[in-house]
């Protein structure tokens, strides 16, 4: 809110002018009423009971968006007829004062003639503006306030107002002649964090006419925010003022500002360190309900986030199937392997390369700890599950060949065994701090018995599989297996999308193994990063280990 300007205009021994200006509306009747609440007190306290004062409205105007208000105020002005008496007895040898002393008193006094031309001035304000003596003192400042013309005869008829006058230019420029140090100012508003939308140089005072030079004395005092415009000036702390509060004004301000922006930046930083514990709970909440629900498929997860008991989640499905992949000869191969780190890539590779398979294929892989087991058609319907199955095998049948190779000899592929069991099973949901979705029925064991006479590089069905299978699959029957019956191998597909080898995901970066058998260096597939595979669990089956033998269980791989 801007506050409303009092000030008089003319005074007499009997009455005196005074000037309202605010820029609100319709306050005028109120001040004329409290200006005479305010003379019964003043006449009160001194003594004039017999004083009385009628406040007249002469006129009022509209100056700019200022609303201006003229009122005459009759009384007996005692105190005006002691100050003619006092001015008459009034010796100016009683006070004598030198002009250097005057300049030292005010350092931002301004003496300037009737043409407006600056004479002298204090010694704070030729620091800022040195070219200014001898020059019109309006070709540096503006008038603020009264809002009058800035003339001297304008001046000369309001001089018992308060006047502001503000220069026209940035004072860091007229410091420096016109020029300015950006470098400098920026280094200074990065220092002091300041947002400085106004440099101008503001000072406000009385106007004093010096009768024994016939010049017009600026009583003025800088207005300044804080120690930044100090700077900006080119000034310090002695050089103001010694008969104001502006020192301390500017010193408990700055003092002010920096615990404020203390507070502020103490509580910026408990804000970020909330903000990083917060984002910090959630990624661990997420990898929690991750790792909890890594074994579950995305239906069964959804039902036990909304609160389902999983003991009671059992369903039977009558069309699965199910498959088996396992490495040939694996135990062999780990026994010759002479640095472990081999066998922990093989394995890393072996299973990013198979996930990203079965994610292909929307099949769901169940943790086993010895085996490689996948299903489709429990965990989400299928159309046709044994189709989607036999597309899987074949797919990692040929990534093995591409992207696998002998730990122990780098330029040997692996043979990889694979079965595909049919039927129906009944899927539960079991374990109550990591819930594990299981299947179990035919395929399940059809897979187990076919794995027993499956050899390297081989993928054996059974009838039931083989069955739902369309013509473009290439099929060859096998022997007759006990628990079985006839069985089969799946040798291809006709019109078949063969897999590239960039498009295989792995751990850590593999060369390409050609159909020869030959190493080549050219070709790399792409590795899969680091937060993909952050967690591996790798079957490892009787493998020989560093010093010791690891018996078949489960290698966490981080």
């Amino acid at each position: 809110m801007k506050a409303p300007s009092f000030f008089i205009e003319d005074e007499d021994p009997t009455k005196l002018v005074m000037q309202y200006r605010t820029r609100r509306r319709g306050f005028h009747y109120f001040v004329q009423g409290q200006v005479k609440e305010i003379a019964k007190m003043l006449f009160r306290n001194t003594g004039q009971l017999d004083n009385k004062l009628e406040a007249k409205l002469l006129k009022q105007e509209i100056v700019f968006d200022t609303a201006v208000f003229h009122f005459e105020l009759t009384f007996k002005n005692n105190g005006y007829q002691e100050y003619l008496q006092a001015k008459e007895t009034r010796s100016i040898s009683s006070m004598p004062i030198k002009a250097n002393i005057l300049f030292e008193m005010f350092p931002f006094c301004i003496l300037f003639q009737n043409d407006m031309v600056v004479k002298n001035m204090g010694s704070a304000l030729r620091n800022c503006i040195p070219q200014m003596v001898g020059r019109k003192l309006t070709e540096y400042f503006e008038l603020i306030k009264p809002l009058i013309d800035f003339k001297y005869e304008v001046i000369e008829s309001r001089i018992n107002s308060m006047f502001e006058l503000a220069t026209l230019d940035e004072i860091d420029k007229l410091r420096s002649g016109g020029g300015t140090d950006s470098s400098h100012s920026a280094i200074t508003s990065e220092l002091l964090n300041l947002d400085e939308t106004d440099k101008t140089l503001h000072i406000k005072g009385q106007m004093v006419y010096i009768d024994a030079w016939k010049l017009m004395l600026f009583l003025a005092c800088p207005i300044m925010k804080g120690l930044g415009s100090l700077i900006y000036t080119g000034l310090f702390i002695n050089e103001l003022s010694m008969h104001d509060y502006s020192r301390d004004i500017m010193l408990a301000n700055a003092q002010t500002d920096m615990e404020e922006n203390l507070k502020k930046m103490q509580s910026n930083q408990e804000v970020d360190a909330h903000r990083k514990i917060e984002q910090k709970s959630t990624t661990l909440k997420n990898k929690n309900d991750e790792l909890g629900y890594m074994f579950l498929p995305t239906p069964i997860a959804v039902e036990l986030l909304q609160g389902n008991d999983p003991s009671t989640m059992v369903k039977k499905c009558e069309k699965v199937s199910t498959m088996l992949v396992e490495v040939d000869d694996l135990g062999t191969m780990v026994s010759h392997v002479k640095n472990p780190m081999d066998v922990v890539n093989f394995m890393n590779n072996l299973q990013s390369i198979f996930d990203d398979l079965v994610k292909k294929h929307k099949c769901f892989k169940h943790e086993k700890r010895t085996e490689y087991m996948v299903e489709t058609g429990a965990s989400a319907e299928v159309e046709n599950p044994a189709e989607i199955m036999s597309d899987l095998a074949l797919d990692i049948m040929e990534a093995s060949a591409l992207a696998l190779r002998d730990p122990s000899n780098p330029k040997k592929g692996v043979k990889i065994k694979i079965t595909i069991g049919t039927g129906p099973v009944t899927c539960t949901v079991s374990g109550s701090v990591i819930p594990t979705f299981n299947v179990y029925g035919v395929p399940v064991q059809q897979t187990s018995l076919l794995m027993d006479e499956c050899k390297g590089n081989e993928i054996l069905i059974e009838d039931t599989t083989k069955a739902l299978l369309s013509p473009l699959f290439k099929i060859k029957e096998n022997k007759s297996i006990d628990g079985i019956g006839l069985s089969y191998f799946i040798q291809g597909k006709a019109e078949r999308k063969s897999l590239k080898f960039s498009d295989l995901k792995t751990v850590s970066s593999v060369s390409k193994v050609d159909n020869e058998g030959d190493f080549s260096q050219s070709t790399e597939a792409k590795s899969e990063p680091g937060t993909a595979a952050a967690i591996r669990r790798v079957s490892v089956s009787q493998q020989q280990c560093c010093a010791g033998t690891m018996k078949s269980g489960v290698c966490t791989v981080i």
